[in-house]
């Protein structure tokens, strides 16, 4: 959360302490202007305390004159803040009300989050129908973790027909992007052979590519495989490494933390 709508942080990170200071007051001049993008960028400077001490109270309160402002990076920001209780009184409604604010300009991350709402009926009454509608004008924008939602759907028929052809399309879009959740999805519609021709050759491969960002249940499939020695050379060590990984992240062979 709170990433976006600002200059490149990796370019902050390199400054030194004076330089990073000039940042900092050139930004908090701009927004004693009431520059909304100026108001972004420090609410996110001190939700991260970079150049700034940590607080969660500074950011809501500079988030919150941005969004009013109509700045939608800045919406979905404070939107984030609710939702988690950082800064202001933990809200769902509130959150979806700053989120429905920048999704309808067309925001995808609020997008997306409003599908999030309204699949799990925080703040919003519960409606796959309309948790579907918003993944999807995100998942339009090529937002990969939209896409991934928008896949997980269309498998299950959630707001929509099944439709295990237009799951994989949208797996294989996210998985494309990195993102590590759908590159497991992936893997497991290969190897289902649901939407896709079967392949355990390709499920490894997605699979793989997910355990080696760090995603525990993948990591959990491929410490079986080569338990097993299913696709691979059965490896005890190798078994034992990667069921490592994923313990070492509260997760067992039950899938459960």
């Amino acid at each position: 959360m709170v990433e976006r709508g600002h200059a490149s942080w990796s370019t902050l990170t390199g400054l030194a302490r004076r330089e990073l200071d000039a940042v900092v007051n050139g930004w908090r001049a701009a927004a004693d202007q009431e520059f909304p993008l100026a108001q972004n960028n420090l609410g996110t400077l001190y939700y991260q305390g970079r150049g700034v001490a940590q607080s969660n109270v500074e950011a809501a309160r500079w988030f919150k004159k941005s969004s009013n402002h109509g700045f939608a990076e800045a919406q979905c920001n404070l939107g984030d803040l609710f939702h988690r209780g950082r800064g202001v009184s933990q809200s769902d409604k509130e959150a979806a009300r700053w989120y429905k604010k920048a999704a309808d300009q067309g925001l995808a991350r609020a997008q997306c989050n409003m599908g999030t709402l309204f699949e799990k009926g925080s703040g919003v009454a519960q409606s796959d129908v309309e948790a579907f509608r918003w993944y999807k004008k995100a998942a339009d924008q090529g937002f990969a973790q939209a896409q991934c939602f928008l896949g997980a759907h269309y498998e299950k028929g959630r707001g929509v027909t099944q439709n295990f052809e237009e799951a994989v399309r949208c797996y294989k879009a996210a998985a494309n992007q990195g993102l590590a959740q759908a590159q497991f999805y992936l893997g497991l519609q290969f190897h289902s052979g649901r939407g896709v021709a079967r392949s355990d050759a390709e499920a490894m491969r997605w699979h793989k590519k997910a355990a080696d960002q760090g995603y525990a249940q993948a990591q959990l499939v491929m410490g079986a495989r080569f338990q097993t020695g299913h696709g691979v050379a059965q490896s005890a060590v190798e078994a034992a490494r990667w069921f490592q990984k994923a313990a070492s992240q509260g997760y067992t062979m039950d899938g459960r933390e």
